[in-house]
């Protein structure tokens, strides 16, 4: 596709728009330019993408830019947040609603939407422009990167985790909401990048968005169709049962070695900081409804890891592509994302549940305070 998308499919459309308004911004330090004919959708995307403008340019990759467009057609009826239904495969990303249709591949993507979709502001650019902004750069990182669908939080000098199967995605969001709004500073809602370095160890980069939203705002489906049931089990039960297998594993080695953080804590809703970046040690918590709840003594329940272990734990049970393949393989993955799922096998890993994530929230800010003493 060396011409962007939105060209090709204005003009079989019979549609044209000049887009008058353009913004380069750095997701995960991939160039990313993003352009419309619409002034408010760029002013949207700047508060959702626009932090990451302050990431040293030493992180940043000097490829040419990714390209998003967004044309906002005044003719185009419709706006249902709620009703965005999500595709993804073999890096191909869609998203379609009423007044909505959006596609990224390879190195462009584009946007047609209604003014009503527009009118949405950041509300737009957290549910729209930022999922195909990450998708492209996905789709560019080098190899000295790895990307992860998690949620991720930070406290002291200690970073939380919090991974769910492709299927229980919409209860990580809801989680990851409900655990920020209980006091946890957030590192990234959806979107993380890891990295091995020789010096400073594991460092994380989250992207940072604004709150998840509300259960009714967030996609009905996300990328991946739901896994089929295995003959032993089913449903949340499969989720217990792979959590379970690797308890018996080598216990977690000690954690990485502790280096500065370079990046300022920035603002975030509500008055919470956000951070971009952390190093130090982590904690890799799964979510399964299974697992005892803050009020049990054994909360929360620990995770036996090991290299195997955690390679099939982010392949199977979590994203190491955004999109996803089709069938993720540890065996495949390349060697240096190997490396740096094996320094994430260093650190502690736990099994937390989904409900009454106030109270879960203060036992796992403890477990976190924890591991920066023991340090």
């Amino acid at each position: 596709m060396n011409e962007p998308y939105s060209r090709l499919l204005a003009g079989a459309a019979g549609r044209t728009a000049a887009l008058e308004h353009e913004t380069v911004f750095y997701p995960f330090g991939i160039p990313v330019a993003v352009a419309s004919n619409a002034e408010s959708v760029l002013e949207a995307a700047e508060d959702a993408l626009g932090r990451w403008k302050s990431m040293p340019t030493s992180y940043r990759e000097s490829d040419l830019p990714r390209r998003l467009e967004i044309v906002v057609l005044k003719g185009m009826k419709g706006c249902s947040p709620a009703r965005i239904i999500w595709r993804g495969r073999d890096g191909l990303l869609t998203a379609a609603a009423p007044g909505l249709l959006a596609t990224a591949a390879g190195t462009s993507g584009a946007v047609f939407a209604s003014p009503a979709w527009a009118d949405l502001g950041r509300t737009f650019a957290d549910l729209v422009v930022v999922p195909l902004a990450v998708s492209l750069a996905a789709e560019s990182l080098s190899e000295e990167r790895l990307f992860l669908r998690a949620s991720a939080f930070v406290h002291g000098n200690a970073a939380m985790l919090l991974l769910a199967p492709a299927r229980a995605d919409m209860a990580r969001l809801d989680l990851a909401g409900r655990l920020h709004r209980a006091g946890m500073e957030m590192l990234a809602a959806d979107f993380l990048l890891a990295a091995h370095h020789p010096v400073r160890g594991l460092e994380l980069w989250g992207h940072p968005a604004a709150i998840p939203p509300a259960p009714d705002m967030i996609p009905e489906e996300i990328i991946m169709p739901p896994e089929k049931p295995s003959a032993s089990s089913s449903g949340s039960a499969k989720s217990a049962g792979a959590a379970k297998s690797t308890e018996d594993e080598a216990t977690p080695g000690p954690a990485p070695k502790e280096s500065v953080t370079t990046w300022t804590p920035l603002p975030l809703e509500g008055g919470v900081k956000v951070h971009l970046q952390h190093s130090g040690p982590v904690l890799i918590a799964m979510l399964d409804s299974a697992a005892p709840g803050p009020e049990e003594d054994a909360f929360p329940a620990p995770l036996g890891m090991d290299r195997a272990a955690v390679e099939l734990l982010f392949t199977k049970r979590a994203a190491v592509h955004y999109p996803p393949p089709r069938d993720a393989d540890p065996a495949q993955l390349p060697t240096r994302a190997r490396a740096i799922l094996a320094a994430l096998s260093r650190n502690e890993a736990v099994r937390v549940p989904a409900g009454d994530p106030e109270s879960m929230a203060t036992k796992l800010l403890k477990k976190l305070e924890a591991m920066t003493r023991h340090k």
